[in-house]
């Protein structure tokens, strides 16, 4: 794989992803997928699957897993506008720095979407969650409202 993607951009999204993982290596890791102009990058905690996808300059397909932390913190020093990402078997270059990487066959397969689901306007989602905010439980063993939410915040 070989491809050039837009480094504010995607800085942006690994910062997103920075999620807390079991210790894998593979979970560790984002998976980019370059495809036709796109990079997909995605990643999993076994439980939650995120996924975003950016514009790029895709030279040549593929899939790669890379270190999240690692990437995250060399992208928030980088300078330049594009920054252009290329694998090997054992390594993945982004930028001038060489990381190892895990083969990507380890990584879980991605579940597809659901065909069915709930279409919210966003507007109105955020207006919903900032109600009931005040509300939500932040711990785990106090039952009363964790994550409760039902659709009469939504209204209005």
């Amino acid at each position: 794989m070989k491809m050039a993607v837009n480094s504010k951009a995607l800085q942006r999204v690994l910062s997103i992803l920075n999620f807390k993982v079991p210790s894998s290596p593979c979970l560790e890791s984002v998976h980019i997928e370059a495809h036709e102009g796109k990079v997909a990058i995605s990643r999993t905690n076994l439980e939650t699957w995120v996924q975003a996808v950016l514009p790029a300059d895709v030279t040549e397909e593929g899939k790669v897993l890379l270190p999240a932390k690692k990437a995250s913190f060399f992208l928030r020093g980088y300078k330049g506008p594009m920054v252009e990402i290329q694998d090997s078997d054992e390594y993945v270059q982004i930028g001038p720095v060489l990381m190892e990487t895990v083969p990507v066959e380890e990584y879980p397969e991605i579940p597809e979407r659901p065909r069915s689901g709930v279409s919210v306007d966003g507007g109105r989602l955020q207006v919903g969650i900032k109600r009931i905010l005040p509300w939500i439980s932040k711990d785990e063993s106090v039952p009363l409202g964790y994550g409760y939410m039902d659709g009469s915040c939504l209204a209005g």
